[in-house]
């Protein structure tokens, strides 16, 4: 197919006239309705005032007419202006020239030296005897040539430029027109010899949009006016045309869809139907695309060469502009789009889905896909939709960002979807929404990840059966799945498996939650997967993964990295982006530990509160933290009754894993110590098995007992956090004092005041055995050190830690990759742990690692994290 001409069609020849009518020599009458815009006045002024020649150009309905009628009628009283307002009569040497005489005869400019125009033809004297005239005037005249895109015979624009060179600073003529007039416009630009007002400073901008408005009597507030004037562009006659509809409607100016057809009639009169047939077909095409491509539109035309087209009417203000943030693509005023749209549907309505659906294959192969699924929801391609998000691995996305936009224009047309395909999306989006997905979906996709033939579609159900299987605590399932779904994620290209593997290194670490593991081990996997899940930008999963940190940091004692790690959940639950995801349990869990650890009591019970009311209270590692949390606080406040009511349905659960059980028998035993009940806490770690943290609990009986019992408590183990190391040196000084060797149990409870002290971990101490809060009271030189134990108290100065000397500053400072890497370390992340994370080699790794420690001045790792931290660099 040839490319369609951008031309006016053909005109039948004039018949002369004798006369101008006096209408044409006058600017039109204005609409009482008129506004003034002070902002186009005086830059009209301005434009007149430094150039021969003034364009105003602009589409039909702009409002060029009227800007220059009010400019010229303001301009009247300085400057001689005469006005012809052109008509396709005009395109005729003798009739142009006949009438710009008696314009400018009847502004005046003429009156002392009039000049005879010729009947016929344009007598080669004639134009520089004009320029003449007007170059010998005092005072410089200025004609305004309305409707200038009619002059096209040659004998006129040659006639008209050599007037515009010739007459000096006696004439300044201004035309108005839709494109660009055909006279030499290139030549006056590299002169500097015309200037332009174009469409988009005419464009109506919001506060004039409200004043016109209002003097049609429609008032609006600024919000509905600055809508009004988004969806016309700040089009003058989209505008006035709108009004009756916003006279009508309470909020009119949020959307055109109830115009009864005026704007698309008054389109289609100014602008399409004066195009040739094969133009308007091109456009009826091309309208389809919210973007004009040239590509994209040669392929809905079969036009070989579109960009000449859509230059062509960009240029002839035809309402298609070049888009300014697109370079090389074009728009339609969306008004004449949906008048095209309008029209194609109702003329080959066949033809409208098979548009959309070859633009939704365009969007996707070049990577827009959420253009692509607007379009193939628009051609109602429920399979096309379905196939498109699965192709850009959506259900990886939503499980580790949660669900979009593009997943809640496409959730109701895939409601009743019956395909594989469709059943993988609902029950992956299910899932990141926190919700139970429908077990025939969750079916479809098992047997999508076995048996589907695409390995984006397989990658997708295996992972989705995943992570609800891990959600769900259903830890065979998620093993199971686990060992599928990695060679899929593998097999992915590298720049696509990002999020995803995101998504299984989360659902590995929380689905380990459940095990036996070492809870050092459980705290490094959360790390490590937190670490990769901000690597890929994946907030839902990032912020699983550091809630469920926290509840073990808590655990541990490490109270500041616990409030820090659980206020990081909060803000990637509100942060922007996909969609409001939800705050979690664990993250409230975890505050109320810490600040019951702290023995902020009431504080403790509010955010214990609000965790039960967040999702996920049920979950795996916070059901049973919760448990202890709460019980913890009723035993605290001699509420018994209800401190065991909370602890008993996790007291005897063989399922709950030793992490957990740990701190569920723990707070048992010490519930039935407050109650003197010492044969039943005995009786509760009979049942435990040989673990090492049964011997402290025995200890503890003991020692409340009254008895020191045969052996001392062991110190703490290397390694041991730091809720564990201070209940050791508790349990052994206490055994100390208890057996007389009052010195060595001091200097033991002065060395666990020192370690608990920078976290201010304060209940172990007020929760300790008697021997201990004695000593506490008594012994000088601990009531001293122990002034921080109470929470209202105010230290001294002296009495605070010594301060360590300004570590010196680094040698140079560290690039973005070294800092990614000391960030690492801090996390306790191995070499290979943080490669896996950044994605480079091991080598890589090391190589930063030297150059940080050399910058730093440090030789080990640990160094270099406390020096960071003394710097301010973590």
């Amino acid at each position: 197919m040839t490319s369609p001409t951008v031309v006016e069609p053909p005109r039948t020849p004039p018949v002369p006239r004798t006369a101008a009518p006096a209408a044409k020599l006058a600017p039109p009458a204005l609409p009482r309705t008129t506004i003034d815009r002070p902002r186009l006045s005086r830059a009209l002024s301005r434009a007149v005032r430094r150039a021969p020649l003034t364009l105003v150009r602009a589409p039909a309905g702009a409002g060029k007419t009227t800007l220059t009628a009010r400019w010229a009628a303001e301009e009247a009283a300085r400057t001689p202006v005469a006005w012809l307002s052109l008509d396709p009569y005009d395109d005729d040497p003798a009739e142009f020239w006949a009438d710009a005489v008696q314009a400018l005869d009847r502004a005046g400019v003429l009156r002392d030296h009039p000049l005879p125009t010729p009947l016929e033809g344009t007598p080669t004297w004639f134009v520089p005897e004009l320029a003449g005239r007007l170059a010998a005037l005092e005072r410089p005249a200025v004609l305004v040539l309305d409707d200038a895109d009619v002059l096209s015979a040659p004998a006129v624009t040659t006639g008209l430029d050599l007037l515009v060179r010739t007459a000096g600073r006696g004439l300044r003529l201004v035309l108005c027109s839709r494109a660009e007039p055909q006279l030499p416009v290139h030549r006056y630009r590299l002169a500097g010899s015309v200037s332009l007002i174009d469409a988009g400073r005419i464009r109506f901008t919001a506060d004039e949009t409200r004043e016109l408005l209002a003097a049609l009597a429609v008032p609006v507030d600024q919000e509905a006016a600055e809508a009004l004037r988004a969806e016309t562009q700040g089009w003058a006659a989209g505008i006035r045309l709108a009004a009756p509809i916003a006279r009508a409607t309470p909020r009119p100016a949020t959307s055109l869809a109830q115009d009864d057809g005026e704007i698309a009639r008054y389109l289609s009169a100014e602008v399409l139907d004066p195009l040739p047939a094969e133009l308007r077909r091109f456009l009826l095409h091309a309208a389809v695309p919210g973007d004009l491509w040239p590509e994209l539109v040669a392929d809905l035309t079969g036009t070989p060469c579109p960009g000449r087209v859509l230059g062509a009417l960009a240029r002839a203000n035809a309402f298609v502009e070049e888009a300014p943030d697109a370079p090389g693509g074009y728009r339609l005023h969306p008004l004449l789009r949906e008048t095209l749209l309008g029209r194609l549907s109702a003329e080959r309505h066949g033809a409208v889905a098979p548009l959309h659906r070859r633009c939704a294959r365009w969007y996707a192969d070049h990577g827009s896909v959420a253009e692509a699924v607007d379009h193939a929801l628009a051609a109602e391609d429920r399979d096309l939709v379905a196939q498109l998000l699965l192709d850009e691995l959506s259900a990886p996305r939503w499980l580790a960002r949660g669900t979009d936009a593009l997943w809640r224009r496409a959730d109701r047309p895939l409601a009743d979807g019956r395909g594989s395909d469709a059943a993988v999306l609902r029950a992956a989006a299910a899932v990141a929404d926190g919700r139970d997905p429908d077990p025939d979906d969750l079916a479809a996709a098992a047997r999508a990840s076995e048996e589907g033939d695409r390995l984006r579609l397989r990658a997708s159900a295996a992972l989705t059966c995943l992570t609800d299987a891990t959600r769900r605590g259903d830890l065979a399932a998620a093993t199971t799945d686990a060992s599928a779904v990695d060679p899929l994620i593998e097999a992915l290209p590298p720049e696509e498996r990002r999020e995803a593997m995101a998504v299984l290194r989360v659902d590995l670490a929380v689905g380990a939650l459940r095990s036996d593991e070492p809870a050092d081990r459980l705290r490094a996997d959360l790390r490590t997967a937190a670490a990769a899940a901000r690597e890929a930008g994946a907030g839902a999963v990032r912020g699983l993964a550091v809630a469920d940190l926290a509840v073990l940091e808590a655990l541990d004692g490490d109270l500041t990295q616990a409030l820090r790690s659980a206020a990081e959940s909060d803000e990637l639950a509100v942060e922007d982006g996909a969609g409001p995801r939800p705050l979690r349990s664990a993250a409230a869990t975890a505050t109320g530990w810490a600040l019951l650890q702290r023995f902020s009591l009431a504080e403790a019970a509010d955010w214990s509160a609000r965790a039960g009311r967040r999702p996920g209270a049920e979950s795996a590692s916070t059901a049973p933290a919760l448990a202890v949390l709460t019980s913890r606080s009723h035993r605290l406040h001699r509420e018994y009754d209800e401190a065991i009511g909370r602890l008993e349905p996790w007291l005897h659960d063989r399922a709950l894993p030793g992490w957990a059980r740990e701190h569920v028998v723990g707070e048992a035993v010490r519930l039935a110590i407050a109650r003197h009940e010492p044969s039943t806490a005995a009786a509760l770690l009979d049942e435990v098995g040989d673990l090492g943290w049964r011997d402290r609990l025995l200890a503890r009986v003991a020692l409340v007992a009254g008895g020191p019992g045969g052996t001392a408590p062991a110190e703490p183990e290397a390694g041991a956090g730091l809720a564990v190391q201070v209940e050791s040196l508790l349990l052994r000084g206490a055994w100390l004092l208890t057996v007389g060797r009052e010195a060595a149990g001091i200097e033991t409870l002065l060395a666990a005041l020192g370690r608990a002290r920078s976290e201010l971990l304060r209940l172990p101490f007020l929760d300790a055995p008697p021997q201990v809060r004695r000593a506490l009271r008594t012994v000088p030189a601990l009531r001293e050190d122990a002034r921080w134990l109470n929470p209202t108290a105010r230290v001294h100065a002296e009495a605070a830690p010594p301060q360590r000397p300004a570590a010196p500053a680094v040698i140079e400072p560290l690039s973005a990759r070294e800092a990614e890497v000391l960030q690492h370390l801090a996390e306790l992340l191995s070499t290979e742990e943080i490669a896996a994370t950044m994605f480079v080699s091991v080598n890589t790794v090391r190589t930063h690692i030297r150059s940080i420690l050399r910058k730093l001045g440090v030789a080990r790792r640990n160094d270099a994290v406390r020096r960071a931290r003394e710097l301010d660099l973590l």
